[in-house]
């Protein structure tokens, strides 16, 4: 079995955060990047991708390559290990995948509303 990345729970929001380097000193500026995200059959995109939003991914320090990949409750409700991939498109239209893993979803507990 693989050692995932990321260990969720179903039902949760989750909000991962990445931060891309070019090389060991210097971070990789997302400054009119387009980034997508995949996980299982969940497709993210920022705003600047035809149907994504600042709800899906959100750049939140470009000149330091930061940005937040926001997985809403409900969205990844299966158990399992799920691969994930995240590619970004400069403004000159390269395209790098910057980043391939596993995220594991485990069950949730807690299932209800009031005791």
């Amino acid at each position: 079995m693989a050692v995932p990345d990321f260990i969720i729970t179903t039902g949760d929001t989750i909000e991962l955060l990445f931060q891309l380097y070019k090389n060991d000193k210097e971070f990789w500026d997302l400054t009119g990047y387009q980034i997508r995200f995949q996980v299982d059959t969940i497709k993210k995109a920022t705003a600047n991708v035809q149907g994504g939003s600042d709800d899906e991914i959100k750049i939140i320090e470009a000149s330091n390559g930061k940005f937040v990949v926001i997985i809403n409750a409900g969205e990844l409700n299966k158990v399992g290990d799920f691969n994930y991939e995240i590619e970004i498109t400069s403004p000159e239209g390269k395209v790098y995948t910057i980043a391939k893993g596993i995220i594991r979803t485990t069950e949730q507990l807690i299932t209800w509303e009031s005791k």
